[in-house]
């Protein structure tokens, strides 16, 4: 079984490639398999919303709790619980256990905490709190980001969670049902997943709060202007 081997596995970075990889196939087997344009609107701006709405909409986000087992939880007092949370979740990025396992307990924990107590409101709990809210889901496969996409939502206009944080769970939603991303933030099989309007990727990304995207994937030891041609090569191959 490859999970229990990526349980073995020593090198940090490969491991977490290696767990992002399959969570991605996890998001992608929700949607259609090839990527789609979303539209346009008049001032040539990429109409996010829309691609959202019908996600949102589709039986895969609507059921994503079905059969859940949840956890017991305190509701007057879950800034400790999510803590922890917070703190495993940091822990196990620096190579500390196996991320697997922990992701999926802190997964079990937050839904039971937004189920049983609700999403908190802006003044309930601390920041770290919205941040350990917002890691768990993030890390989540495809239905369970968006069954929850519109708390995230308030609480990024709550001031709760960054813009630029945002952007990764949109573009990572995207991506999981069969869309191309808008802010290029993610990276699939060591290569810039498919992005729509690319010549203006950089006026999206500061919109957001995000630095040039040449600077972000060369993180990545990628080079955009190559990706650019690789996906027009493909692109022109399809055709």
């Amino acid at each position: 079984m490859l999970f229990p081997y990526l349980g073995r596995m020593k090198n940090l970075k490969i491991k977490q490639a290696y767990y992002s990889f399959f969570i991605a196939i996890l998001c992608y087997a929700c949607g259609p398999k090839n990527t789609q344009q979303m539209e346009t609107m008049a001032d040539g701006s990429i109409n996010i919303s829309a691609a959202v709405d019908q996600i949102l909409d589709s039986d895969g986000v609507k059921n994503a709790l079905e059969n859940f087992q949840m956890e017991e939880v305190v509701c007057d007092s879950i800034d400790p619980i999510l803590a922890e949370v917070y703190r495993k979740d940091q822990e196990v990025r620096r190579g500390s256990g196996d991320m697997m396992t922990v992701d999926q307990e802190n997964r079990k924990t937050v839904i039971s905490i937004l189920e049983k107590c609700g999403f908190p409101k802006a003044d309930e709990v601390e920041l770290q709190s919205y941040n350990a809210i917002f890691f768990v889901l993030q890390h989540s496969p495809g239905p369970i980001m968006g069954y929850y996409y519109r708390q995230v939502e308030e609480a990024v206009s709550a001031g709760k969670i960054n813009r630029s944080t945002f952007a990764l769970m949109q573009d990572r939603l995207l991506m999981g049902f069969g869309y191309k991303q808008v802010y290029g933030t993610q990276i699939m099989n060591n290569q810039l997943y498919e992005l729509q309007d690319p010549d203006n990727v950089n006026t999206r990304r500061a919109e957001v709060g995000l630095g040039p995207i040449e600077t972000y994937v060369e993180y990545f030891n990628l080079n955009y202007e190559e990706e650019i041609k690789r996906m027009k090569n493909q692109s022109n191959a399809q055709n």
